[in-house]
């Protein structure tokens, strides 16, 4: 995997985030097609809640709980942000791998786009940067695969042991209707933001996007 580019330190640094969320309504199957060209991004996203439903006034899982980055590229051309993932975004399993996709991969149905991650006011900035501006009508950044998806520890939100085989997480059903698994026993934090377990970890992986556009 790519080095992502010294993200990880600036995660845990103080400084000015832009802060917003978008979302699309559901689209008519058929009615939009993706096209390229693709770009190329790496993401680093700490996936925890920033506040737990199941006792609520606590702080947060982390210390940075979606405080994310992203770096875009395209041949010659690069842009990168610093920016809190919106609050409508579910990380109650945490540094889980296998979600993924689930997450953040293109739905043709639900039209989950990079808009479920990332505020529209810096994907603007992002792509007019790199000289593929985007209309979020007509013209919608999605992630059409994932790669190289991994979570490395994080010293200053370490969690807890979760017991030989990860016994405690594996009890848990996670987003994607599978049984949660915790192969590599990570640790974990005790409440997610919903009461269940959730993985430690920060979470990294290269993307492809390309555009929705209607047919």
């Amino acid at each position: 995997m790519r080095k992502p580019f010294g993200i990880l330190a600036v995660l845990a640094a103080t400084m000015p985030l832009v802060v917003g969320a978008g979302g699309m309504g559901p689209g008519t199957p058929g009615a939009f097609k993706t096209t390229g060209p693709a770009v190329t991004a790496t993401i680093v996203v700490d996936p925890h809640m920033t506040d737990r439903a199941a006792t609520p006034g606590t702080d947060p899982v982390t210390t940075t709980a979606k405080r994310a980055a992203i770096r875009v590229v395209k041949g010659s051309l690069s842009a990168s942000a610093v920016f809190d993932v919106g609050g409508s975004v579910l990380f109650n399993r945490g540094c889980d791998v296998r979600l993924t996709d689930v997450r953040f991969l293109y739905d043709p149905v639900l039209r989950k786009s990079l808009l479920s991650l990332v505020p529209a006011s810096v994907i603007t900035d992002l792509f007019n940067a790199i000289g593929e501006p985007v209309n979020f009508g007509t013209r919608v950044p999605v992630i059409t695969d994932t790669d190289n998806a991994v979570c490395t520890v994080d010293s200053n939100n370490p969690g807890v042991l979760d017991g030989t085989g990860g016994v405690f997480y594996s009890s848990v059903m996670c987003p994607d209707g599978v049984q949660c698994a915790n192969p590599h026993n990570q640790n974990i934090f005790v409440d997610g933001g919903d009461g269940s377990p959730a993985l430690a970890g920060i979470l990294s992986f290269d993307a492809t996007i390309q555009f929705e556009v209607p047919r």
